[in-house]
């Protein structure tokens, strides 16, 4: 490994044979090569292998310590120290009209519901109360955090609900919140 004002740069296996054949010479003379199967020579080769391992270790150690480079909590480690911290996700939330018998009141969590297209599940945000002629509005919050964009027309089904729930679907004035995706590493440097 050579260490200059422009960085680290890692040695190859090539590298580090060559110094054992230059320092071998030295002690068997000017015609010693490593050979597959010598004794010298596997620990030569075992001993460079050794180095390169480390090498990784510390062009790791280097990499996470530049701000410049670092990635992931390394990152988030050493942005810290001068006060600047990641943007988190956040969670999307939907409404969508409930379907259900009249006077009845959903809790929070009852109700799961998925787009069939992508799979997202979004889950009963809020206590939900059935209007009189049967339908209420509830919010419902996307499982995984992030930047979840559902169509207004996307087909919907119901996952879990209560015995009562005879339909969720999307009605003109349901809204939706698209969050945000967790900041990236690059998007953090910036």
């Amino acid at each position: 490994m050579e260490i200059t004002s422009k960085g680290v740069t890692a040695y190859t296996l090539t590298d580090y044979l060559a110094k054992w054949t230059e320092y071998l010479k030295s002690k068997y003379g000017n015609d010693f090569f490593i050979k597959p199967e010598g004794v010298i020579d596997n620990l030569a080769v075992g001993v460079s292998a050794s180095c390169l391992d480390f090498e990784s270790i510390l062009l790791f150690i280097a990499k996470n310590m530049n701000p410049y480079t670092a990635e992931g909590e390394f990152q988030d480690f050493l942005y810290a120290q001068i006060g600047l911290e990641r943007r988190q996700a956040t969670f999307t939330v939907i409404q969508r009209t409930v379907q259900g018998e009249a006077g009845a009141t959903y809790e929070k969590g009852s109700i799961t519901i998925k787009n069939d297209l992508t799979e997202d599940q979004f889950v009963l945000d809020d206590d939900l109360q059935i209007g009189s002629n049967g339908v209420g509005v509830g919010s419902f919050i996307a499982i995984e955090s992030g930047a979840i964009d559902i169509e207004d027309d996307a087909l919907i089904s119901v996952v879990s609900s209560p015995a009562t729930v005879s339909g969720v679907y999307f009605t003109t004035g349901n809204e939706k919140s698209v969050g945000v995706d967790y900041e990236s590493d690059a998007e953090f440097r910036d």
